[in-house]
């Protein structure tokens, strides 16, 4: 009984890789096989959050964001639940992080930045903000104040 194993010549003249170095290696081009296939996400994501914030006064519905990006709402609604997100959430985010920056540098009223934000009154903006951080704007002026 004989078992043999045939070998490239090339082969011959090359070190052997250690198991464990060749497992490291195996699990880098995974992660980076990974970061590749992330990063249309990424693309999307932050091309519909510059297209949310420059539009923040009169913010686009879901049909006008989707037609801006070339997509059905459907496909649209799609590739964002493929982000792990919706819509609404996109949204909600352009709106918190215009109205903390409206808070701490611009230093804008309740009521101002309701305007910015296309609310009716303050109130509905008070709401919202406490669905978005858990907190009401005073509280969040105060912990950006602190």
């Amino acid at each position: 009984h004989l078992d043999a194993m045939v070998i490239d010549a090339a082969w011959l003249d090359r070190p052997w890789t250690h198991p464990r170095a060749l497992r490291a290696q195996n699990l880098a081009d995974a992660l980076d096989r990974e970061a590749q296939a992330q990063e249309p996400r990424r693309h999307l994501l932050a091309g519909v959050y510059a297209h949310l914030e420059a539009r923040i006064r009169r913010p686009p519905g879901l049909e006008e964001t989707a037609t801006a990006f070339g997509m059905s709402p459907a496909t649209f609604k799609r590739r964002l639940a493929a982000c792990g997100t919706h819509f609404q959430a996109e949204l909600d985010q352009v709106r918190l992080h215009t109205a903390l920056r409206l808070m701490h540098a611009g230093g804008l009223d309740n009521e101002a930045i309701a305007r910015h934000l296309g609310y009716d009154d303050a109130a509905n903006f008070r709401r919202s903000m406490k669905r978005w951080a858990g907190l009401t704007p005073a509280q969040l002026r105060l912990g950006l104040a602190g």
